[in-house]
């Protein structure tokens, strides 16, 4: 699949940004290391520029990971498992990235859904959010409600990028 992003570069891209298996910054229980925003934020905006310029898309709408979920280990209590930071230092690094980016192309952001799935996960109780119906499935696999609700975000944000911006479809080859 990298191949094919590397050799046929699409004119749009729509990418749901995070580094949530880096556990060399800290952020969740699956690391030793100590929490270390700021380095992972440099670190994911530096990752996100890369991976951009490579493609060089004519236009790209991208986001944080978009839906936040409790970060389960074997042996982890489950405070720690809800004290997962990622997610979030997932957005400072894509607000990071926002800052220092070329303006080659037209960006359009989206959002996330994190206070929307501590509600709807079984973490609602430690952050003291008000508890929905679980958006879980099991452990990292979004239900259907779940599914609904990051297609709605991420469908009304291409709208309104698509919208704003002028674009010229290409020539059909052929005639």
């Amino acid at each position: 699949m990298a191949g094919m992003c590397a050799n046929h570069p699409a004119p749009l891209l729509l990418l749901s940004a995070g580094m949530l298996d880096d556990g060399c910054h800290g952020g969740g229980p699956d690391s030793s290391a100590d929490n270390d925003p700021t380095t992972y934020s440099r670190h994911f905006a530096s990752r996100l520029d890369a991976f951009l310029t490579a493609r060089h898309p004519q236009a790209a709408l991208v986001g944080p990971t978009t839906e936040w979920t409790s970060k389960s280990t074997h042996g982890s209590s489950f405070a720690a498992e809800c004290a997962w930071s990622r997610p979030d230092w997932d957005i400072s690094g894509l607000d990071l990235w926002s800052q220092k980016r070329s303006n080659n192309f037209s960006v359009g952001r989206v959002g996330d859904l994190h206070g929307e799935f501590r509600r709807h996960n079984h973490c609602c109780k430690v952050f003291d959010v008000g508890c929905e119906t679980d958006f879980l499935a099991e452990p990292g696999v979004v239900n259907c409600d779940g599914a609904q609700t990051i297609v709605d975000l991420w469908y009304q944000s291409l709208k309104a990028l698509l919208l704003a911006h002028d674009y010229v479809c290409p020539a059909a080859s052929g005639g």
